[in-house]
């Protein structure tokens, strides 16, 4: 089976969101999720990414900031372990900046177990891809995703992961034809994924009080 990247996700009892307006619910629901600003951003990013690329953002994103916290992963030559389930968030960021140390995908390919919602991963993937100027291959399960700098992922098999699989990631044959970015500039989500998300963004509010609605508006008038 091949997912095509090129094919947008249809949520036909959903809405649509443009990439700002997905890039600021992601931003805002990982921050309630309990993430620091930094983490949020690099979240916002892989969003809108996956989003660009016809890929289940609002699902995946979801998935991981619903879970049990995962881990932040132990970089190693050849093997990139944790105590526990690997933060699919925190690997790909990782993965980014560990790319051209011995740690990184540059030197051996790289195994990092037990990813939880691995899709994530792939927008950092590309991100080493264009630093590394080298296409990345990324395989779990019976999935392999091909990325090469400035082109859309190429991607066969069923994505899905519904346990933490082993993600082994490596530097690819530059030969492999790839598909050219989609033009399409948005995204759709379901209705319960949306109210989960704002639900999670919620969080970073501050709840209203008597004496915070003693001191809204303007201390005076404004007719002149």
């Amino acid at each position: 089976m091949r997912k095509i990247a090129h094919a947008p996700v249809a949520c036909p009892d959903g809405i649509v969101l443009s990439l700002s307006e997905i890039s600021s619910l992601t931003y805002r629901a990982t921050r309630g999720a309990g993430y620091e600003w930094g983490e949020a951003e690099e979240a916002a990013y892989a969003s809108v990414w996956l989003s660009r690329a016809g890929l289940d953002w609002a699902g995946t994103i979801l998935g991981a900031l619903s879970g049990a916290r995962a881990h932040t992963p132990l970089p190693a030559r050849g093997v990139w372990t944790a105590p526990g389930p690997l933060c699919p968030l925190r690997t790909g960021m990782a993965l980014a900046d560990f790319a051209r140390l011995p740690e990184g995908p540059s030197a051996e390919p790289v195994v990092c177990v037990a990813v939880a919602h691995p899709l994530i991963i792939l927008p950092f993937a590309a991100r080493v891809a264009a630093s590394l100027d080298r296409p990345m291959r990324l395989s779990w399960a019976d999935v392999e995703a091909c990325l090469k700098p400035g082109q859309a992922p190429l991607i066969e098999g069923s994505v899905a992961a519904d346990e933490p699989v082993d993600v082994t990631v490596a530097c690819a044959d530059a030969r492999r034809a790839m598909p050219m970015w989609p033009r399409f500039h948005r995204g759709d989500i379901c209705d319960a994924q949306y109210r989960d998300l704002t639900a999670l963004a919620l969080r970073t509010t501050v709840p209203t009080s008597a004496r915070s609605q003693a001191g809204a508006g303007a201390a005076g008038g404004d007719n002149d």
